[in-house]
């Protein structure tokens, strides 16, 4: 498996606070992030025949929230730039913090956080970009841990 993330493309200097990263608006332009989300869970298919440089392209998800969902995506993105490895784990106690989470809404966000990976894990990109095709995901694999020691 080749990793795209971590390769060098320029001779640029970046500099980044652990704190802090920045998006493009564009990123909740994608059409897996809507701003109203109503109470049916359907899955949305795309499929666009020619995209700028890109062919055959197919997404198929369930939509994702701006607010918690993204901030969740936001926090595995975050997660995965600081790491060279392709798996991780989101320590609860530490997504809590970062979320602002107060003792008593823990057991309230864990479900809605088990809900919002779910739909993660069932987010499929497929295109072609010169002679290559690509398949994507967000997430291939959540393995449940024991929620008690929170």
């Amino acid at each position: 498996m080749e990793l795209i993330f971590n390769k060098i493309e320029t001779k640029k200097k970046i500099y980044a606070q652990d704190t802090y990263m920045t998006f493009a608006k564009s990123i909740l332009h994608l059409p897996i992030f809507q701003s109203i989300k109503n109470g049916e869970r359907k899955r949305t298919e795309l499929k666009i025949d020619s995209l700028y440089g890109f062919k055959n392209v197919e997404m198929r998800f369930y939509p994702l929230s701006v607010g918690f969902d993204f901030d969740v995506f936001y926090y595995i993105l975050q997660r995965k730039i600081k790491s060279d490895k392709l798996s991780f784990t989101i320590n609860l106690n530490q997504f809590m913090k970062f979320h602002k989470v107060h003792p008593s809404n823990k057991k309230v966000y864990i479900e809605k956080l088990k809900l919002s990976l779910d739909n993660m894990l069932d987010f499929y990109l497929k295109f072609s970009y010169g002679p290559k095709t690509y398949r994507c995901h967000l997430l291939t694999h959540v393995e449940a841990v024991s929620y008690t020691h929170l």
